[in-house]
């Protein structure tokens, strides 16, 4: 009986076989079908952050645009220096300020 000739490249791990070729290894699929569920789940989380993120930053640069506006309102309407940081907290409006700095 002649021996056949073995794949030079084939090798065993521990495990499983792998292929060896110009430097990269050609894995078993028990681990591709593993990297490839991993890189689906990582895939669909973050296409999920990303469309919150995208929506949530969009209703956000709403929000502040409204807020702008109410401002601009109120500092016409009553007179408020808009020069001025103003502070809005349970139905009051106050100058908002600054506490020196304290050596340490």
């Amino acid at each position: 009986m002649k021996k056949e000739k073995i794949n030079p490249n084939h090798h065993m791990g521990q495990q499983t076989g792998y292929t060896m070729i110009d430097g990269v290894y050609h894995i078993a699929p028990t681990y591709t079908e593993q990297f490839d569920k991993m890189r689906d789940k990582e895939l669909g989380i973050q296409i999920i952050v990303n469309t919150t993120t995208s929506y949530f930053a969009g209703e956000l640069a709403k929000v502040a645009e409204t807020k702008r506006l109410v401002w601009k309102q109120l500092q016409e309407d009553i007179g408020l220096d808009p020069l001025v940081n103003w502070e809005y907290s349970n139905g009051t409006v106050t100058k908002l300020t600054q506490e020196p700095k304290k050596e340490v």
